[in-house]
């Protein structure tokens, strides 16, 4: 069997993408769900190294927005 090289990994990473996407969201809503929004809150920044992402049921996109805004 060949091995597969870089670029093959590459291309099924990108086509795995979604689905990571969609299980990152059901974590975060499910997080909030479990221990509240104000440790979730913490919990996300620590996760996320203090990027902004606005994150809901649709999906997850990269916001220019001050911590206090970053929701779920």
């Amino acid at each position: 069997e060949k091995e597969q090289t870089i670029e093959d990994k590459h291309k099924d990473a990108v086509k795995e993408k979604p689905d990571a996407k969609r299980r990152i969201i059901k974590y975060l809503v499910k997080l909030e769900e479990l221990v509240g929004e104000e440790e979730a809150q913490r919990r996300k920044t620590e996760l996320f190294g203090g990027s902004k992402f606005k994150v809901s049921r649709l999906g997850l996109e990269e916001r220019d927005v001050d911590k206090e805004d970053f929701v779920i």
